[in-house]
């Protein structure tokens, strides 16, 4: 099986959800060494180490709010679509409302929901 994962968190390791694509990359490599893993980031995002065996696709698109967005609904599903991924990953809220393939998502911080002081803007997400 190969498994594309969002890696818009990855170059911000010191944030809740680049720590935990982070981890989880290294624990899917431990737990299942014949999973294919390609980790998908936004271009000048300064990537750095990856785990061995983990490939890398560096997508073109800027950062920034907009930036996140055109990464997380169009180029995301089109790197996606062009590794010939069987599943994509978002290890945050912002899948793309649309994938070459099933998805998977994870909603690990719920708190600017459920508290709206957390919530500053639309962006904070």
């Amino acid at each position: 099986m190969h498994v594309a994962i969002n890696g818009w968190f990855w170059s911000q390791p010191h944030v809740g959800s680049g720590q935990y694509v982070r981890r989880l990359v290294p624990a899917l490599r431990q737990a299942r060494p014949d999973l294919t893993i390609t980790l998908i980031v936004p271009s000048g995002s300064g990537v750095g180490h990856v785990p061995d065996g983990v490939s890398v696709i560096e997508t073109d698109g800027g950062r920034g709010k907009l930036g996140k967005v055109w990464f997380e609904q169009q180029r995301f599903p089109a790197a996606v679509k062009a590794c010939k991924a069987d599943l994509a990953f978002v290890p945050y809220w912002g899948a793309p409302l649309s994938s070459p393939v099933p998805l998977v998502t994870m909603v690990l911080d719920v708190i600017a929901a459920v508290l709206p002081e957390y919530a500053a803007s639309f962006g904070a997400a």
